[in-house]
């Protein structure tokens, strides 16, 4: 009961600020509107696909902030994308905007794990993975890529950006 008083309280409170309250399995949260699960996961793909495409994007979450996040990717490259290969998937069997369902996270632990075990075989197994000039493996390019990154630095880019296509959106609204 408590935590449905302080959603109403901070929903009365924040009504006039571009702020929206929500709960989850054991928390209220506040935050700008356009930032969301959604957005984020939209921003994240959209950034790592550029400017080679992915091979796939695995997407899993087991609560109803999540289904931003699976409306959205669904939203930004459908529901049935075969192009980017978007897998949602929800955890426990529930309504959902997934499209798939595994019973508990040791099954997400269990599919992470083969797609690690199937990607260091596609690594040692096929010689043009490697980058012949510099004789880097693909595994190493990754490593290289993500050491060091800021994740708070890529919020920050993802909201910029998030904040300048809706922007640009507005403003071509009103000039109709």
């Amino acid at each position: 009961m408590q935590a449905k008083e302080v959603q109403t309280t901070l929903t009365d409170m924040l009504s006039s600020f571009p702020v929206v309250v929500r709960t989850g399995k054991g928390y209220v949260e506040a935050c700008l509107r356009e930032v969301n699960k959604g957005a984020m996961a939209t921003c994240f793909v959209h950034l790592c696909g550029a400017p080679a495409p992915l091979d796939f994007v695995f997407c899993a979450g087991d609560d109803s902030t999540d289904e931003l996040m699976f409306a959205s990717l669904h939203g930004a490259y459908g529901k049935d994308c075969e192009a980017l290969r978007l897998f949602t998937t929800t955890v426990g069997r529930k309504p959902s905007e997934a499209k798939a369902y595994v019973g508990d996270h040791t099954d997400v632990v269990q599919l992470l794990e083969s797609f690690a075990q199937g990607a260091r075989r596609a690594v040692e197994s096929h010689p043009h993975t490697v980058c012949t000039p510099c004789r880097r493996t693909a595994v190493d390019e990754v490593r290289r890529h993500f050491t060091g990154v800021d994740p708070s630095g890529f919020v920050r880019t993802c909201t910029n950006q998030l904040r300048r296509t809706r922007a640009r959106e507005r403003r071509g609204r009103q000039q109709r």
